[in-house]
């Protein structure tokens, strides 16, 4: 069992324990709900300056004992900020200093390990550098020289990889590396990957736990790993089914951790290193339960409930931590963009791989369902778990298993109504850029009314020029306001269908023209059970027949009135 060092590392009830040293009053509360990292609360810091040293603003916790000069000590917390952001840890007593750390609008865990000094007696979170508001959570201070219950064990390797077998993989993969191959002490685990495979689990070493794990618990597995090359492994459970997210390695050692929450049932761990050929080196492989007086215990206080009640009232369910809904959503959307365009790559080559990313009433932002409770059913937003990166990660995902040369959009609608929007949108594109991954195209819906307004669907256009990414206009349709239109509105209806296509001709230059998709053949209502029923928005009737809006179409691509020549034969 892992003993934490500082005693309200979690901040469920309090920030109790928690004592601003510098900074301006009250710049330290008790955040809740939703902004936990996980559990019922958090720590906030609102640092209202820019100071030329991180101490300016600190914050202090005392240790239930003194450092002992020479043992090795673990930190470990989570931590955001609304916006770009700097902290660092320190120590009290005796002085220690963890280098500045990046923070960012998505939770992020940092470690720091330290050789005691001796007389340390606390711990200071320095957030003076870099002003904002930052949230605090899951705070931990273990002892590393503190006898550990290992829950594997054979995690060291020292002597030998008894216990730890090979369930996929090719013969012999899997074997025991000694001296200058090892992390630390005499040995460690050698996994050999001859290929690349479609999935991590096709090469997979095993070890059981050495007692089953228990319903509702936290366990915390950490391990170090280092590769030949850039590689890549994933844990997961047997028994019951827990998956990590994948984890880059390279040839520097690097220590991973991932916490989970027992399902019940998990009766052993798994390394999977399948996805990516090479060479890996496994070592100090740790497997403990965390105490009830962290997470465990404040989340399964939310559920007790008597033995009566649970008769009466069935199961309950013991929501994920962020960590692993983070870790779930992410294998989600994997596994969801590698089967869709794998199995359809040699007949399609081009993909909408993020759609309608942007928020309406705050443009510039992405949509989210945090703190609204009146979403319908089906809305998700995969950014609520993943963060800003999560298109980052859709378009390295459709990269990688796509075609070379497909071609990747990102699309939304509005843009044309709220110049904002688009504006946002294409910020949006070149932030994804900024992460080393390629958008090729913008897609505009255009859904639009015979009242649209006309000066800001040319500026729309001129906008996504200056991009010069692909364009295209992926959903054009054009309302009248009923299903039995007069003569006018078939009249307007057309005229508007062709300004949208001579805008698109005049302010999108060639080479950036994807093309024009009309959403919904025909006005038939079969068509409309869904989408615009009782309207009339397509180039045909409800009978088949060509309407008003299907001459304007054609004028505005032939760039003429096509009626001028036209002859009678089609």
């Amino acid at each position: 069992t892992i003993v934490n060092l500082v005693t309200n590392g979690t901040f469920d009830e309090n920030i109790n324990g928690w004592d601003k040293w510098n900074g301006p009053e009250g710049c330290n509360t008790h955040a809740t709900g939703t902004y936990a990292h996980q559990g019922a609360g958090a720590l906030k810091v609102v640092n209202d300056a820019d100071h030329s040293e991180q101490h300016l603003v600190q914050i202090h916790a005392n240790f239930t004992k003194t450092l002992e000069a020479g043992k090795d000590y673990r930190i470990s917390y989570w931590i955001r900020s609304e916006a770009a952001g700097s902290v660092r840890c320190s120590t009290s007593g005796a002085d220690n200093y963890q280098g500045d750390q990046s923070t960012s609008d998505t939770w992020k865990e940092i470690t720091w390990t330290i050789t005691a000094i001796g007389g340390e007696t606390g711990l200071n979170f320095d957030l003076g550098a870099k002003a904002g508001t930052y949230y605090i959570d899951d705070v931990l201070v273990v002892d590393l020289e503190e006898p550990a219950i290992n829950l594997v064990a054979n995690g060291t390797f020292d002597e030998n990889t008894t216990g730890w077998d090979k369930w996929n993989g090719p013969e012999g993969c899997n074997t025991h590396a000694t001296g200058t191959y090892a992390h630390q002490g005499a040995g460690a685990l050698k996994v050999v990957n001859d290929a690349d495979h479609s999935e991590q689990h096709l090469v997979q070493i095993h070890a059981n736990f050495t007692k089953t794990l228990e319903a509702g618990k936290d366990y915390r597995i950490s391990y170090w790993i280092r590769s030949e090359a850039a590689g890549s492994v994933r844990c997961s459970t047997s028994g019951a089914d827990n998956y990590q997210g994948d984890q880059s390695t390279s040839d520097t050692w690097k220590e991973i951790t991932w916490t989970i929450t027992a399902i019940g049932g998990e009766t052993g761990l798994n390394f999977d290193l399948g996805a990516k050929a090479g060479t890996y080196y496994i070592d100090d492989v740790l497997v403990q339960e965390i105490p009830t007086e962290t997470r465990a215990a404040s989340r399964m206080a939310t559920f007790a409930f008597s033995h009566a009640t649970l008769l009466a009232s069935g199961p309950t369910s013991i929501e994920k931590s962020d960590a692993e809904k983070t870790e779930i959503i992410g294998a989600a959307l994997e596994n969801w963009i590698k089967e869709m365009v794998s199995h359809y790559k040699d007949k399609v080559n081009a993909w909408d791989v993020v759609n309608e990313p942007m928020d309406d009433g705050k443009p510039s932002a992405l949509k989210t369902g945090i703190g609204k409770t009146d979403l319908a059913n089906d809305v998700f937003y995969w950014q609520d778990y993943l963060g800003k990166d999560y298109a980052v990660t859709a378009f390295k995902l459709a990269r990688q298993y796509g075609n070379p040369n497909d071609t990747l959009f990102i699309n939304d609608y509005n843009l044309e109504q709220s110049l904002a929007k688009c504006d946002g949108l294409i910020e949006y594109v070149k932030y994804i850029e900024s992460k080393g991954v390629k958008v090729d195209g913008i897609g505009t819906q255009m859904h639009l009314s015979i009242d649209s307004n006309k000066d800001n669907i040319a500026r729309m256009f001129e906008k996504l020029a200056q991009t010069d990414k692909l364009i295209k206009i992926s959903e054009l349709d054009i309302t009248v306001g009923t299903a039995s239109p007069t003569v006018e509105q078939y009249a307007q209806q057309a005229e508007m269908y062709q300004y949208v296509v001579d805008m698109y001709l005049k302010y999108i230059p060639e080479a950036q023209r994807y093309g024009i998709t009309v959403w919904t053949v025909s006005d038939n209502a079969k068509e409309h059970e869904s989408w615009l029923p009782d309207d009339a928005p397509s180039l045909w009737n409800k009978d088949y027949q060509r309407k008003h809006a299907y001459k304007g179409f054609a004028d505005g691509l032939a760039g003429k009135d096509v009626s001028a020549d036209f002859t009678g034969e089609l």
